[in-house]
Protein backbone atom coordinates (compact mmCIF):
# COMPACT_ATOMS: atom_id res chain seq x y z
CA UNK A 1 0.00 0.00 0.00
CA UNK A 2 1.29 2.96 -1.06
CA UNK A 3 1.07 6.34 1.62
CA UNK A 4 -0.89 9.31 0.44
CA UNK A 5 1.41 11.77 1.78
CA UNK A 6 4.20 10.85 -0.12
CA UNK A 7 2.51 10.07 -3.24
CA UNK A 8 1.53 13.84 -3.11
CA UNK A 9 5.04 14.84 -2.88
CA UNK A 10 6.47 12.64 -5.92
CA UNK A 11 7.67 14.41 -8.69
CA UNK A 12 5.02 16.38 -11.20
CA UNK A 13 2.09 16.39 -8.84
CA UNK A 14 1.16 19.61 -7.43
CA UNK A 15 -1.05 21.25 -5.40
CA UNK A 16 -3.77 23.83 -7.24
CA UNK A 17 -2.49 26.11 -10.70
CA UNK A 18 0.98 25.82 -12.03
CA UNK A 19 2.94 28.58 -11.45
CA UNK A 20 3.75 29.15 -14.92
CA UNK A 21 0.30 29.56 -15.90
CA UNK A 22 -0.14 32.01 -12.70
CA UNK A 23 3.02 33.76 -14.59
CA UNK A 24 1.40 34.02 -18.11
CA UNK A 25 -2.40 34.96 -16.20
CA UNK A 26 -0.96 38.10 -14.09
CA UNK A 27 1.88 38.95 -16.41
CA UNK A 28 0.14 41.56 -18.64
CA UNK A 29 -2.06 43.03 -15.82
CA UNK A 30 1.32 46.17 -15.20
CA UNK A 31 0.78 46.56 -18.97
CA UNK A 32 -2.94 47.31 -19.46
CA UNK A 33 -2.79 49.29 -15.99
CA UNK A 34 0.09 51.42 -18.01
CA UNK A 35 -1.79 51.91 -20.90
CA UNK A 36 -4.62 52.39 -19.06
CA UNK A 37 -2.76 54.95 -17.46
CA UNK A 38 -1.32 56.60 -20.54
CA UNK A 39 -4.87 56.99 -21.86
CA UNK A 40 -6.44 58.52 -19.27
CA UNK A 41 -3.17 61.06 -19.30
CA UNK A 42 -4.23 61.84 -22.85
CA UNK A 43 -7.84 62.26 -22.27
CA UNK A 44 -7.66 64.75 -19.56
CA UNK A 45 -4.59 66.33 -21.60
CA UNK A 46 -6.57 66.75 -24.63
CA UNK A 47 -9.72 67.52 -22.05
CA UNK A 48 -7.46 70.49 -20.90
CA UNK A 49 -5.73 72.07 -24.00
CA UNK A 50 -9.83 71.89 -25.03
CA UNK A 51 -10.59 74.00 -22.15
CA UNK A 52 -7.47 76.28 -22.30
CA UNK A 53 -8.32 77.02 -26.37
CA UNK A 54 -12.12 77.80 -25.16
CA UNK A 55 -10.89 80.07 -22.09
CA UNK A 56 -8.48 81.68 -24.64
CA UNK A 57 -11.34 82.17 -27.17
CA UNK A 58 -13.64 83.36 -24.43
CA UNK A 59 -10.80 85.73 -23.64
CA UNK A 60 -10.23 87.25 -27.06
CA UNK A 61 -13.77 87.46 -27.54
CA UNK A 62 -14.01 89.71 -24.52
CA UNK A 63 -11.09 91.86 -25.91
CA UNK A 64 -13.24 92.14 -29.18
CA UNK A 65 -16.48 92.84 -27.85
CA UNK A 66 -14.66 95.71 -25.29
CA UNK A 67 -12.99 97.26 -28.24
CA UNK A 68 -16.01 97.36 -30.79
CA UNK A 69 -18.00 99.15 -27.89
CA UNK A 70 -15.29 101.58 -27.21
CA UNK A 71 -15.13 102.05 -30.89
CA UNK A 72 -18.80 103.11 -30.57
CA UNK A 73 -18.52 105.48 -27.76
CA UNK A 74 -16.26 107.76 -30.16
CA UNK A 75 -18.45 106.82 -33.13
CA UNK A 76 -21.47 107.83 -30.97
CA UNK A 77 -19.69 111.55 -29.66
CA UNK A 78 -18.75 112.35 -33.58
CA UNK A 79 -22.76 112.06 -34.59
CA UNK A 80 -23.78 113.40 -31.87
CA UNK A 81 -21.28 116.82 -33.03
CA UNK A 82 -22.69 116.04 -36.55
CA UNK A 83 -26.06 116.47 -35.36
CA UNK A 84 -25.75 118.89 -33.12
CA UNK A 85 -23.74 121.34 -35.50
CA UNK A 86 -26.69 120.72 -38.39
CA UNK A 87 -29.57 122.12 -35.71
CA UNK A 88 -27.36 125.02 -34.34
CA UNK A 89 -27.61 126.28 -38.02
CA UNK A 90 -31.36 126.16 -37.98
CA UNK A 91 -31.04 129.23 -35.41
CA UNK A 92 -30.04 132.31 -35.71
CA UNK A 93 -26.41 133.83 -34.63
CA UNK A 94 -27.24 135.55 -31.59
CA UNK A 95 -25.65 135.83 -28.25
CA UNK A 96 -28.47 134.11 -26.46
CA UNK A 97 -28.52 131.46 -28.79
CA UNK A 98 -25.09 130.30 -28.69
CA UNK A 99 -25.33 130.56 -25.06
CA UNK A 100 -28.33 128.52 -24.21
CA UNK A 101 -27.17 125.64 -26.63
CA UNK A 102 -23.55 126.02 -24.78
CA UNK A 103 -24.88 125.22 -21.15
CA UNK A 104 -27.55 122.65 -22.19
CA UNK A 105 -25.22 120.45 -23.88
CA UNK A 106 -22.74 118.87 -20.96
CA UNK A 107 -21.00 115.62 -19.92
CA UNK A 108 -19.31 114.26 -17.29
CA UNK A 109 -15.54 114.23 -17.35
CA UNK A 110 -13.24 112.27 -15.54
CA UNK A 111 -9.99 114.57 -14.47
CA UNK A 112 -6.95 113.55 -12.77
CA UNK A 113 -5.78 116.14 -10.19
CA UNK A 114 -2.19 116.14 -9.86
CA UNK A 115 -2.12 118.43 -6.72
CA UNK A 116 -4.19 116.08 -4.53
CA UNK A 117 -3.68 113.08 -6.72
CA UNK A 118 -6.95 111.56 -7.06
CA UNK A 119 -9.82 111.56 -10.03
CA UNK A 120 -12.57 113.61 -9.72
CA UNK A 121 -15.66 113.75 -12.23
CA UNK A 122 -17.84 116.61 -12.90
CA UNK A 123 -19.86 118.10 -15.35
CA UNK A 124 -18.59 119.79 -18.52
CA UNK A 125 -19.89 121.30 -21.59
CA UNK A 126 -18.99 118.87 -24.49
CA UNK A 127 -18.10 121.92 -27.03
CA UNK A 128 -15.70 124.74 -26.04
CA UNK A 129 -16.18 126.79 -29.14
CA UNK A 130 -18.91 127.88 -31.29
CA UNK A 131 -18.83 130.52 -34.55
CA UNK A 132 -20.67 131.61 -37.81
CA UNK A 133 -18.86 132.44 -40.88
CA UNK A 134 -20.10 134.78 -43.49
CA UNK A 135 -19.80 133.35 -47.02
CA UNK A 136 -16.71 135.87 -47.37
CA UNK A 137 -15.30 134.15 -44.59
CA UNK A 138 -15.58 136.54 -41.77
CA UNK A 139 -16.90 135.82 -38.09
CA UNK A 140 -20.15 136.83 -37.55
CA UNK A 141 -20.07 135.70 -33.49
CA UNK A 142 -17.53 133.49 -31.87
CA UNK A 143 -18.60 131.72 -28.23
CA UNK A 144 -15.35 130.54 -26.72
CA UNK A 145 -15.17 128.62 -23.07
CA UNK A 146 -18.49 129.78 -22.05
CA UNK A 147 -17.99 133.57 -22.91
CA UNK A 148 -18.99 135.70 -26.34
CA UNK A 149 -15.50 137.44 -28.19
CA UNK A 150 -15.94 140.69 -29.82
CA UNK A 151 -13.15 140.26 -31.29
CA UNK A 152 -14.19 138.89 -34.70
CA UNK A 153 -11.77 136.73 -36.77
CA UNK A 154 -11.43 136.52 -40.80
CA UNK A 155 -9.47 134.03 -43.00
CA UNK A 156 -6.86 136.02 -43.09
CA UNK A 157 -6.70 135.94 -39.14
CA UNK A 158 -7.18 132.93 -38.50
CA UNK A 159 -4.16 131.05 -37.30
CA UNK A 160 -2.71 127.38 -35.92
CA UNK A 161 -0.88 129.55 -33.30
CA UNK A 162 -4.35 130.75 -31.69
CA UNK A 163 -5.76 127.25 -32.73
CA UNK A 164 -8.01 128.53 -34.90
CA UNK A 165 -8.19 125.70 -38.20
CA UNK A 166 -7.50 127.67 -41.16
CA UNK A 167 -7.60 125.01 -43.57
CA UNK A 168 -11.00 123.75 -42.48
CA UNK A 169 -12.17 127.09 -42.71
CA UNK A 170 -10.98 127.44 -46.29
CA UNK A 171 -12.20 124.38 -47.15
CA UNK A 172 -15.67 124.48 -45.31
CA UNK A 173 -16.45 127.73 -47.32
CA UNK A 174 -16.18 125.58 -50.63
CA UNK A 175 -19.00 123.12 -49.52
CA UNK A 176 -21.85 122.68 -50.85
CA UNK A 177 -24.85 123.78 -49.38
CA UNK A 178 -25.81 121.11 -46.48
CA UNK A 179 -22.11 119.11 -46.48
CA UNK A 180 -19.87 118.46 -43.43
CA UNK A 181 -16.69 118.84 -43.14
CA UNK A 182 -14.37 117.89 -39.64
CA UNK A 183 -11.01 119.58 -39.09
CA UNK A 184 -7.59 118.12 -37.43
CA UNK A 185 -7.20 118.11 -34.08
CA UNK A 186 -6.11 121.37 -32.43
CA UNK A 187 -4.14 121.29 -29.21
CA UNK A 188 -0.81 122.77 -28.05
CA UNK A 189 1.74 120.27 -28.39
CA UNK A 190 3.53 119.20 -24.94
CA UNK A 191 6.86 116.97 -25.23
CA UNK A 192 7.49 114.28 -21.96
CA UNK A 193 7.87 116.69 -18.80
CA UNK A 194 5.98 119.65 -19.22
CA UNK A 195 2.74 119.71 -18.37
CA UNK A 196 0.02 119.02 -21.05
CA UNK A 197 -2.39 122.13 -21.90
CA UNK A 198 -5.87 121.07 -22.36
CA UNK A 199 -7.00 124.47 -22.62
CA UNK A 200 -8.51 125.61 -26.04
CA UNK A 201 -8.01 122.03 -27.23
CA UNK A 202 -10.67 121.13 -29.91
CA UNK A 203 -11.79 118.98 -33.10
CA UNK A 204 -13.92 121.54 -35.15
CA UNK A 205 -17.15 120.34 -37.41
CA UNK A 206 -18.29 122.60 -39.90
CA UNK A 207 -21.45 122.20 -42.00
CA UNK A 208 -22.61 124.45 -44.77
CA UNK A 209 -25.58 126.41 -44.61
CA UNK A 210 -27.28 128.37 -46.75
CA UNK A 211 -25.94 132.05 -45.38
CA UNK A 212 -22.34 130.32 -44.11
CA UNK A 213 -21.04 128.14 -42.12
CA UNK A 214 -21.44 126.44 -38.64
CA UNK A 215 -18.68 125.71 -36.61
CA UNK A 216 -18.78 123.97 -33.78
CA UNK A 217 -15.53 122.88 -31.38
CA UNK A 218 -15.59 119.70 -29.65
CA UNK A 219 -13.89 119.74 -26.63
CA UNK A 220 -10.78 117.68 -26.19
CA UNK A 221 -11.23 116.68 -22.78
CA UNK A 222 -14.86 114.73 -24.34
CA UNK A 223 -12.47 113.45 -26.64
CA UNK A 224 -9.80 112.00 -23.56
CA UNK A 225 -12.80 111.23 -21.77
CA UNK A 226 -13.07 107.43 -23.44
CA UNK A 227 -9.51 106.74 -22.20
CA UNK A 228 -10.99 106.54 -18.90
CA UNK A 229 -13.69 103.31 -19.61
CA UNK A 230 -13.52 100.42 -17.69
CA UNK A 231 -12.01 97.26 -19.78
CA UNK A 232 -10.13 93.83 -19.26
CA UNK A 233 -9.15 93.59 -16.07
CA UNK A 234 -11.18 96.21 -15.23
CA UNK A 235 -8.95 97.89 -12.37
CA UNK A 236 -10.04 101.33 -11.67
CA UNK A 237 -8.29 103.92 -13.52
CA UNK A 238 -7.02 106.88 -10.94
CA UNK A 239 -3.70 107.63 -13.25
CA UNK A 240 -3.78 107.54 -16.97
CA UNK A 241 -0.27 107.56 -17.07
CA UNK A 242 -0.18 104.76 -14.41
CA UNK A 243 -2.60 102.51 -15.57
CA UNK A 244 -0.55 102.31 -19.13
CA UNK A 245 2.26 101.17 -17.29
CA UNK A 246 0.36 98.75 -15.39
CA UNK A 247 -1.23 97.19 -18.91
CA UNK A 248 -4.61 98.70 -18.79
CA UNK A 249 -5.07 101.41 -21.44
CA UNK A 250 -6.74 102.65 -24.57
CA UNK A 251 -6.12 104.82 -26.84
CA UNK A 252 -6.73 105.97 -30.43
CA UNK A 253 -5.43 107.29 -33.87
CA UNK A 254 -7.29 109.34 -36.63
CA UNK A 255 -7.28 108.57 -40.34
CA UNK A 256 -3.96 109.28 -41.54
CA UNK A 257 -2.53 107.25 -38.04
CA UNK A 258 -1.52 109.87 -36.02
CA UNK A 259 -2.61 109.61 -32.51
CA UNK A 260 -5.15 111.82 -30.66
CA UNK A 261 -5.94 110.26 -27.56
CA UNK A 262 -3.08 108.59 -25.95
CA UNK A 263 -2.12 108.84 -21.76
CA UNK A 264 1.64 109.79 -22.54
CA UNK A 265 -0.14 113.00 -23.87
CA UNK A 266 3.53 113.45 -25.63
CA UNK A 267 2.38 111.11 -28.20
CA UNK A 268 -0.44 112.93 -29.19
CA UNK A 269 -0.54 115.21 -32.25
CA UNK A 270 0.24 119.33 -32.05
CA UNK A 271 0.81 122.47 -32.45
CA UNK A 272 4.08 124.04 -31.66
CA UNK A 273 3.20 127.01 -29.11
CA UNK A 274 5.65 129.30 -30.37
CA UNK A 275 5.38 128.70 -34.32
CA UNK A 276 1.75 128.03 -34.94
CA UNK A 277 3.56 124.73 -36.88
CA UNK A 278 2.21 121.28 -36.28
CA UNK A 279 4.78 119.26 -34.62
CA UNK A 280 6.18 116.54 -37.06
CA UNK A 281 6.01 113.10 -35.90
CA UNK A 282 8.76 110.72 -34.72
CA UNK A 283 10.52 109.15 -37.20
CA UNK A 284 13.82 107.74 -35.50
CA UNK A 285 13.92 106.80 -31.48
CA UNK A 286 15.84 109.37 -30.62
CA UNK A 287 12.94 111.74 -31.22
CA UNK A 288 10.41 109.33 -28.82
CA UNK A 289 9.10 111.88 -25.98
CA UNK A 290 9.98 114.96 -27.89
CA UNK A 291 7.52 114.41 -31.19
CA UNK A 292 4.13 113.37 -31.08
CA UNK A 293 4.02 109.68 -32.73
CA UNK A 294 2.08 108.14 -36.25
CA UNK A 295 2.31 104.89 -37.21
CA UNK A 296 2.60 105.91 -40.51
CA UNK A 297 5.67 108.18 -40.15
CA UNK A 298 7.60 105.81 -37.31
CA UNK A 299 11.08 104.35 -38.93
CA UNK A 300 12.81 103.11 -35.66
CA UNK A 301 13.35 100.34 -34.21
CA UNK A 302 11.88 99.52 -30.69
CA UNK A 303 8.03 99.64 -32.22
CA UNK A 304 9.09 99.14 -35.75
CA UNK A 305 7.40 95.27 -35.49
CA UNK A 306 4.37 96.63 -33.55
CA UNK A 307 3.45 99.81 -35.99
CA UNK A 308 3.85 97.40 -39.17
CA UNK A 309 1.26 95.00 -37.98
CA UNK A 310 -1.27 97.66 -37.24
CA UNK A 311 -0.59 99.08 -41.02
CA UNK A 312 -0.50 95.69 -43.05
CA UNK A 313 -3.02 94.23 -40.99
CA UNK A 314 -4.76 95.89 -38.08
CA UNK A 315 -6.22 98.99 -40.33
CA UNK A 316 -5.66 97.43 -43.72
CA UNK A 317 -9.34 95.00 -42.47
CA UNK A 318 -12.62 96.16 -41.23
CA UNK A 319 -12.68 93.62 -38.08
CA UNK A 320 -11.14 93.10 -34.91
CA UNK A 321 -7.65 91.86 -34.35
CA UNK A 322 -5.53 90.80 -31.44
CA UNK A 323 -1.93 90.02 -30.99
CA UNK A 324 0.73 90.37 -28.69
CA UNK A 325 3.17 93.30 -28.85
CA UNK A 326 6.15 94.96 -26.87
CA UNK A 327 6.10 98.43 -25.63
CA UNK A 328 8.88 100.78 -25.01
CA UNK A 329 10.45 99.59 -22.57
CA UNK A 330 9.69 96.21 -24.00
CA UNK A 331 6.79 94.45 -21.90
CA UNK A 332 4.56 91.68 -23.70
CA UNK A 333 0.89 93.15 -24.15
CA UNK A 334 -1.94 92.09 -25.81
CA UNK A 335 -3.52 94.44 -28.22
CA UNK A 336 -7.31 94.68 -29.22
CA UNK A 337 -7.76 96.95 -32.93
CA UNK A 338 -11.28 98.07 -33.98
CA UNK A 339 -12.18 100.31 -36.68
CA UNK A 340 -13.99 103.38 -35.59
CA UNK A 341 -16.57 103.58 -38.71
CA UNK A 342 -18.17 107.05 -39.26
CA UNK A 343 -19.01 107.64 -42.64
CA UNK A 344 -20.17 111.54 -42.63
CA UNK A 345 -18.54 114.51 -44.17
CA UNK A 346 -14.79 113.63 -45.93
CA UNK A 347 -14.87 109.52 -44.06
CA UNK A 348 -17.80 108.84 -46.80
CA UNK A 349 -15.40 107.38 -48.88
CA UNK A 350 -13.76 104.92 -46.22
CA UNK A 351 -16.71 104.80 -43.85
CA UNK A 352 -13.39 104.35 -40.95
CA UNK A 353 -12.54 107.52 -38.63
CA UNK A 354 -9.62 105.99 -37.11
CA UNK A 355 -8.78 103.08 -35.11
CA UNK A 356 -9.40 102.08 -31.35
CA UNK A 357 -6.81 100.11 -29.10
CA UNK A 358 -6.86 98.68 -25.74
CA UNK A 359 -3.66 96.84 -24.25
CA UNK A 360 -3.32 94.40 -21.53
CA UNK A 361 -1.21 92.99 -19.31
CA UNK A 362 -0.16 89.57 -21.08
CA UNK A 363 0.41 88.79 -17.70
CA UNK A 364 -3.85 89.08 -16.95
CA UNK A 365 -4.10 86.28 -18.96
CA UNK A 366 -3.51 82.79 -20.52
CA UNK A 367 -1.51 83.17 -23.47
CA UNK A 368 -3.85 84.13 -26.83
CA UNK A 369 -4.10 82.69 -29.90
CA UNK A 370 -4.02 85.33 -32.91
CA UNK A 371 -7.83 85.82 -33.97
CA UNK A 372 -9.17 87.54 -36.21
CA UNK A 373 -13.40 88.42 -35.28
CA UNK A 374 -15.54 90.32 -37.86
CA UNK A 375 -17.30 93.61 -36.84
CA UNK A 376 -20.62 93.74 -36.29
Amino acid sequence: MVDRSSKSKEPGVRNGLNPWVMLIITAPIPLLLFVLFVYKWYQQSGDFERIKGKFVQRQNKVLAYEAISISRRINSLLEQSVRDVKALALVPPAPKNYMKFYLSHTAKITEYDQSEDRVRTQAYPIYNEISFLSLKGEEILRLSAGKITQKARNLSSCKNIDLCDQKLWENALKLPVGEILFGDLMRYYSPNGEPEIEEGATLQVAYRADNGVQILGIDYRSMKEILYLPQFPYQPKTNLYQAYLDGNYIYYVDENAQFIAHPKYWHVTGIDKKTGQRVQPVTEDADLGKRPLSVSAYRGDKLKDYFNRLLNVSFAQRSVDIFEAPNLTGTIRVLSVSPILFDKGQFKKTGVFGHVLTGCNVDFFTEPKERYLPYY
